[in-house]
């Protein structure tokens, strides 16, 4: 997956040049460890290794010419699947100024996009990364260690350990199927069915957060019963097959010290409750979330990052699935203030590129504003706009 993240500033005077922009993220971009470093993968017998990243940041960072926010979102929609290789280039970033009728905000504005290889850093890592770029100073996230060359007897170690990894995984991993962690029910239906083609489109809608308040549940909750209320509506409107529909929802296992990329997932399924009144999704979604959050922060999720780390990378890579995936929904907070040259940020949000999902929904905070960002697969959501506006309405 290739995450994507979107930082509107605005309220400032006259915008700084682009290559005033480009020489202060570059200089930021160089002290954080994180973004310097990139992926040496000599076998796919062994786990690949971080290695220093050559390339200067500047290199990474380039201006597009749009003028409006349409124009921006056209732009992501045909660059969201772009190929970000994290052993050639594990980021990149463009900025846009001078960008008119952005939702959210007032007069033009200076819109700066990164993108990044969901192997360099997950969504709350990539959150401290917008800290040291548009924030008050360096983060030190970045790996535990980098390499500047894989030896053979690291290729030899690592072949003679196969067996014995192998073996110890069998327990966690029968511990994994019966509790059904990342297993996630594949309905067949008008939404979810296998495409033929892929055509993504992307909208993004900053909120007020107060939309999102819920009495006793989280932002998170919120957006994945937006996304029910919005597909039963839809369905319902264009009279399409979707009478059973399940939700995947991405949780972070936290490991590691503070400066530590985590990456570590697990994916916990949620029935949408199509056939249910709003109330009653509600509380039925309320309750599944409880539950997902209760399972990753114990033992048993952590059994997940422990198979992972315990199989020979072979058998656990695996390319994108021809088939279109459930739908997906997840969110997370930006810490802040942010700000760009004196310019402050009035809204965040973000994505997820080549994903290959049929629906995705995403709810980033920043401030008093929530972005729900929605992409998805024009051969199987032939009327984003209409979908969206069930969801904003919900």
């Amino acid at each position: 997956m290739n995450p994507f993240s979107i930082y509107v500033f605005g309220g400032g005077g006259n915008p700084a040049s682009f290559e005033q922009i480009r020489e202060v993220l570059a200089q930021r971009a160089s002290e954080i460890p994180l973004l310097g470093v990139k992926v040496i993968s000599p076998s796919p017998w062994i786990y690949p290794r971080w290695t220093i990243d050559p390339t200067p940041s500047a290199e990474k960072i380039r201006e597009l010419d749009v003028a409006s926010w349409e124009e921006v979102l056209a732009w992501l929609q045909d660059h969201a699947d772009d190929d970000i290789d994290p052993r050639s280039r594990p980021w990149r970033l463009v900025v846009a100024r001078g960008v008119s009728a952005v939702p959210g905000a007032s007069g033009e504005c200076t819109v700066v996009i990164t993108q990044h290889s969901h192997a360099l850093a997950d969504g709350m890592a990539w959150s401290e990364v917008a800290l040291g770029l548009f924030g008050h100073g360096p983060t030190a996230i970045g790996p535990d260690a980098t390499v500047d060359r894989v030896r053979k007897l690291d290729f030899v170690r690592e072949l003679a350990g196969i067996p014995v990894d192998i073996a110890r995984s069998c327990r966690p991993l029968i511990r994994l199927a019966k509790t059904g962690a990342g297993r996630i029910h594949n309905s067949a239906n008008a939404i979810t069915h296998p495409q033929a083609a892929f055509d993504r489109w992307i909208r993004v809608v900053p909120l007020s957060k107060d939309v999102f308040k819920v009495p006793g549940e989280t932002v998170t909750t919120s957006a994945v019963w937006r996304a029910a209320v919005g597909i039963d509506r839809y369905r319902r409107k264009f009279d399409l097959d979707v009478s059973e529909l399940s939700f995947e929802i991405p949780l972070s296992i936290r490991r590691g010290g503070e400066t530590n990329v985590s990456n570590a997932l697990v994916l916990r399924e949620v029935d949408a409750a199509l056939e249910e009144d709003d109330n009653t999704k509600l509380a039925l979604i309320g309750a599944a979330m409880s539950e997902a959050r209760l399972f990753a922060r114990g033992s048993e999720a952590q059994l997940a990052a422990q198979v992972a780390d315990l199989l020979p990378a072979r058998l656990v890579q695996r390319d994108v699935p021809p088939k279109a995936a459930p739908v997906s929904v997840s969110s997370y907070v930006r810490r802040g203030p942010l700000e760009l040259l004196g310019t402050p940020c009035v809204w965040s949000g973000g994505g997820v590129g080549r994903d290959n999902a049929s629906l995705s929904v995403r709810a980033i905070g920043y401030g008093d504003t929530v972005a729900m960002s929605v992409s998805g697969n024009s051969h199987a959501i032939e009327h984003p706009d209409v979908l969206v506006d069930l969801m904003m309405g919900a």
